[in-house]
């Protein structure tokens, strides 16, 4: 994540482009397995060298349960392959992949993208969040009011 918002930063300062305001227009959202929660939890984001690159750019993190991170990380198709630093320069990686399971990914993908252009299915959604425990919490509901 980190290494992706300063190619974001420099390839901005290198066109010549208003990073600050680019900057504020970024959100992120990390999603991370749910711990106990205490002042101690380690938060990526609280880290010198996150809190350097990520300085003035909003991050939410939701918290999952096991099951749910596991479905997100270990089982659900993707719609590429893993792209370690090992495969950066490799042919392999430039290629499109019609792997089976790469292309239900996709697939997947896309028919989320069209559920969220539905206005109707978008108002569902928003009620169906509004109706959480944790809607009460006051982060949530400020991270709730941007989106």
């Amino acid at each position: 994540m980190l290494n992706l918002i300063e190619i974001i930063k420099h390839w901005s300062i290198t066109e010549k482009n208003d990073w600050q305001s680019i900057k504020s227009k970024i959100r992120i959202v990390g999603v991370t397995e749910r711990t106990k929660n205490s002042p101690n939890t380690w938060r990526w984001q609280q880290q010198p060298k996150s809190q350097q690159v990520l300085d003035g750019i909003k991050v939410k993190n939701v918290s999952v349960g096991w099951n749910f991170w596991s479905e997100l990380g270990n089982n659900q198709n993707k719609v590429t392959p893993s792209n370690s630093p090992d495969k950066w320069a490799s042919e392999e990686i430039s290629r499109p992949n019609i792997n089976k399971k790469h292309l239900e990914g996709l697939n997947f993908a896309y028919k989320l993208n069209i559920l969220g252009l539905n206005e109707e299915v978008r108002n569902r959604f928003k009620t169906s969040m509004q109706e959480q425990i944790e809607m009460e919490q006051k982060w949530f509901k400020e991270w709730y009011k941007e989106i």
